[in-house]
């Protein structure tokens, strides 16, 4: 059994290994891949894909890649960095341009343009803007 989710294919078995892989990943975004996710679950690649795709819709290279962003949008609005390279080098990007083409892949936003509106809501006094 299974049902469409966002255009995704969402299945209706648990399988308690992809939900751990889903935890380590939360708990790893920084530095986690697949061939890491292979080596600590002790599970073939081509099983993994499987697997995963299966529960989650999409493969694990595609949904590191998206929490990676999720976890740059949230790293630069907590205002704990100064400068984009700083996120990129703290999520392990391999350079700065790599972190900035998937930002704009995945938010369809340059990470310049959400930093100035993580600056504007920032300095906002009254703190009435959002992002």
């Amino acid at each position: 059994m299974s049902e469409w989710l966002s255009g995704y294919r969402v299945s209706a078995c648990r399988d308690e290994l992809i939900e751990l892989t889903l935890d380590y990943i939360r708990d790893h975004i920084s530095s986690i891949s697949v061939e890491g996710l292979v080596a600590a679950f002790h599970i073939s690649e081509r099983q993994l894909q499987k697997r995963f795709a299966r529960v989650v819709g999409m493969p694990p290279q595609l949904y590191i890649r998206l929490r990676r962003v999720n976890e740059a949008l949230r790293l630069m609005h907590s205002g704990q960095f100064e400068r984009l390279s700083d996120v990129a080098y703290a999520l392990n990007y391999y350079d700065q341009s790599h972190f900035i083409r998937d930002m704009k892949l995945f938010s369809w936003v340059s990470p310049k343009h959400i930093a100035m509106k993580v600056s504007e809501f920032h300095s906002d006094l009254a703190g009435s803007s959002y992002l």
